[in-house]
């Protein structure tokens, strides 16, 4: 290819024509539109600093990497359990994923960075001898004398810490090299096949002075990008291995002299993850020190005094503020290089590459990219598509266009925010959903990862009725059992209908809780509750039937709770009978009006007499269903429950007491227990304290706590202990403040808490883990799964009846 711009590669060393080298690291992108306005000029001034201190010329490529949907059922796989679970029944479910995934097309943005490096300079005699040579086209390429490259590893591990110390950096891969090199032939249409067994290859050779040097194989990168490119107007045709590519290159006209931080001016991210197709961009700067910086802009100065004063002179006098303004826009510049940090300034050339598989299509895609960038002209140049197409390769020479190169300060590089993006979820899970924005970009979640890395276990899904949070909820605890986990669904609407599924019919084990009496003593929480636990819990359970009771009975049933876990087989019929037996006329009133509650409805649930019957649990899913339970609507005081509100609510307490110690045993289980309607537990002292000893329980037992709920009340005691956080379509701006706050986002934001009310059917924010913020869309993928998971009114009568 005439032009091509790289001879050879040592490791992340780029070696050019002439005396061009760089290093080429790789940028880590940062999940950017949700964070706090302060994170974002945190971002601004990192890029800003680093190119204030990496005092050589850089080039920054952004480009975008098709989603690598074919590897997806390889990668899931090491998710298995295959104690727990048949490998051909999860690689039937990723399959399907799969196959969705290559459908979306979607891509990921990836950042790489040049830093030129300086050259070894030879004689000046031999410099002009190859001049003349390559005047006359005689020239042949020179060695390239190992001492240069002992010296180039030298200056790139300095440039490796300048670049580390501002930004994500690690050193590029020869693999990367040549994805880069192979992309561009057929960008826009489909990934590019890479040799795995390529390395940059060199024959070592004696120089004339005795020394060791290296001879690069002429063909061994160019073959990396030497498909046929054709030239077609303002297009460009290549023919690559993978299909035939179109392709348009534009230049970046000149910026805006003011535009708005965050917002406008974040050009490199905002118009291309708007974009529902990929586009590329580089950007070719030229580090210009501080002090060639201010001859410059006093150079500009005088010119601008001199437009001024022919204006003024002339007949017509001033034709307009033109000449004013750039006289004041050249004096601000020069007080600003002249400030006390003595800033650099850029001369930059930055273009976009546009692929398609058909010429329409192509132009369809450029019309969209034109509209995206609104008042910042593009330009797509005839004559120089061939040049642009080869800025866009990886090169060491800082790119040949300037025709639209502008001078740029380093505030102004850093706002326009190369390395933002939208990404969210684990690394490596599996698929819940895409994005809204950047693409449709996949979202996929590994919900054994916070306890297997000691972060808090805990799940949060908090929206309103019809908002799609239960039925996310309950495909986290399918894909759970999918992979090989243990799962446990306290169900207490009941609405779940996990026993629906085809795929786990006969695994799953439904318990149906009642006041029968062939339940009673089924949540005694002296029986089934955690050892640690069971005190609390017993005393908050037993007074919570007897809300109006004076103090005094609370002290006499601590007491008796006490004196029945020093005995043997603790129980809540042994604290009646210690109640009841008791010389304190306070405890036999306690005893005998729970004697009452001893024996009536589901009550009977929470008084066994000490014998540790348990339901076992032997099949992969286990859901309870409380039916007889009456629960209070979300947001009702808890001081204006009646009687069997307040019993229906310390009933759950016990379930979710009952629910853990299904899932106590084998450690290196991983087990799921989903708790639905968990707004009870947020709302009171005694439910956030039973969330946190959930918590120190499941990190101890390899657990997973999900806790849905349609209110979010105060969650300032628990939210350390919850670590991701899906937040749906909430009622009101109240409710949709606190959860923008739950997120860490800004809810004095009116647009984004309109957005957060309007989310419905699986539309939701995600905060992972890691803290990164990501709007997406909740896919179950399998049709069927939605149609028999939908808990929407009117979704089940009409499942029935298909039935």
């Amino acid at each position: 290819m005439t032009g091509f711009p790289l001879r050879y590669a040592h490791q992340n060393i780029l070696v050019g024509e002439g005396d061009a080298r760089a290093a080429l690291f790789r940028v880590d992108t940062v999940s950017y539109p949700f964070l706090a306005v302060a994170d974002k000029r945190d971002w601004l001034r990192r890029l800003a600093r680093f190119a204030f201190a990496v005092e050589a010329d850089f080039s920054l490529w952004r480009v975008c990497r098709e989603y690598p949907a074919d590897s997806y059922a390889d990668q899931g796989m090491a998710l298995l359990d295959a104690r727990r679970q048949s490998p051909a029944a999860w690689r039937s479910y990723l399959n399907g994923h799969e196959a969705h995934l290559r459908e979306l097309r979607s891509f990921t943005p990836e950042v790489y960075l040049a830093v030129s490096l300086p050259a070894t300079r030879s004689a000046g005699f031999d410099r002009m001898r190859r001049r003349v040579e390559g005047l006359f086209g005689v020239a042949n390429p020179v060695p390239i004398p190992a001492t240069e490259i002992d010296a180039l590893v030298v200056a790139e591990e300095r440039a490796f810490r300048r670049a580390e110390a501002s930004l994500p950096v690690r050193r590029a891969t020869t693999r990367e090299l040549q994805w880069l090199l192979r992309r561009a032939a057929c960008r826009g249409v489909a990934e590019p096949a890479l040799d795995d067994h390529w390395e940059p290859s060199a024959l070592i050779v004696e120089t004339a002075g005795g020394r060791p040097a290296y001879e690069p194989l002429g063909t061994d990168i160019v073959r990396h990008a030497n498909a046929p490119v054709f030239e077609q107007e303002r297009a460009l045709v290549v023919d690559a291995e993978e299909g035939r590519s179109h392709q348009a290159m534009l230049g970046m006209g000149a910026l805006p002299e003011e535009s708005e931080f965050p917002g406008g001016a974040e050009l490199l991210f905002s118009p291309l993850e708007a974009l529902a197709f990929p586009v590329d961009a580089v950007v070719h700067a030229r580090w210009l020190g501080n002090r060639e910086a201010i001859t410059r802009v006093r150079r500009r100065i005088v010119d601008a005094d001199v437009a001024f004063s022919e204006q003024l002179s002339s007949t017509h006098g001033p034709l307009s503020y033109t000449a004013e303004e750039n006289r004041q826009l050249a004096r601000e510049l020069d007080a600003y290089l002249q400030s006390h940090e003595r800033p650099p300034l850029l001369n930059v050339a930055i273009s976009l590459a546009v692929g398609a598989a058909s010429a329409s299509e192509l132009e369809a895609r450029v019309e969209a990219l034109v509209h995206r960038f609104g008042t910042v002209a593009l330009h797509r140049p005839l004559g120089l598509q061939p040049s642009l197409f080869l800025d866009h390769l990886p090169r060491a020479d800082g790119g040949t266009v300037r025709d639209y190169a502008d001078v740029l300060t380093i505030e102004q590089f850093g706002a326009l925010m190369p390395v933002g993006t939208h990404q969210a979820g684990s690394d490596r899970g599996v698929y819940i959903g895409r994005t809204l924005a950047g693409g449709a970009r996949p979202v996929r979640f590994d919900v054994t990862e916070a306890s297997r890395t000691g972060r808090p276990p805990s799940i949060l899904l908090a929206g309103t009725l019809g908002s799609g949070k239960t039925i996310a909820a309950e495909l986290l605890a399918f894909q759970a059992e999918r992979r090989g986990s243990l799962v446990v669904d306290v169900d207490p609407k009941p609405d779940h209908n996990l026993e629906g599924l085809p795929e786990l019919a006969g695994r799953v084990h439904v318990i149906e809780l009642s006041g029968d009496d062939r339940y009673r003593g089924l949540l005694d929480p002296l029986v089934v509750a955690p050892e640690s636990l069971r005190e609390d819990l017993a005393s908050s359970y037993l007074m919570e039937l007897l809300p109006q009771a004076p103090a005094t009975w609370e002290t006499q049933v601590r007491k008796a709770v006490r004196a029945a876990l020093e005995g043997p087989s603790p129980s809540c019929l042994r604290v009646l009978e210690l109640l009841l037996a008791s010389a304190d006329s306070d405890a036999r009133s306690a005893g005998e009006a729970l004697s009452v509650w001893a024996d009536s409805g589901v009550a009977r649930l929470g008084f066994g007499d000490g014998e540790r019957a348990r339901v076992a649990a032997e099949r992969p899913v286990t859901t309870i269903k409380a039916r007889g339970l009456s629960l209070p609507a979300p947001g009702i005081a808890r001081a204006d429950y009646d009687q069997s509100e307040r019993l229906g609510v310390a009933t759950l307490k016990l379930i979710a007491a009952y629910a853990m110690r299904l899932v106590a045993g084998d450690r290196s289980v991983h087990k799921v227990v989903l708790f639905d309607e968990a707004w009870f537990l947020l709302a009171s002292r005694d439910g956030r304290r039973l969330i946190d000893r959930l918590n120190r329980l499941g990190r101890a037992e390899n657990a997973t706590l999900i806790l849905a709920t349609q209110q979010l009340t105060d969650v300032g005691d628990i939210e350390n202990l919850i670590g991701t956080r899906f937040i749906f379509g909430q009622e009101t701006a109240a409710e949709a403040r606190r959860a923008l706050e739950l997120l860490g986002l800004d809810p004095e934001d009116r647009q984004l808490v309109e957005r957060v009310r309007s989310y419905r059917r699986g539309r939701c924010l995600m905060r992972d883990i890691d803290d990164r913020v990501a709007e997406l869309q909740i896919e179950p993928v399998h049709e069927h799964l939605l149609r028999i998971l939908d808990t929407s009114p009117g979704a089940r009568p009409v499942l029935e009846a298909a039935a």
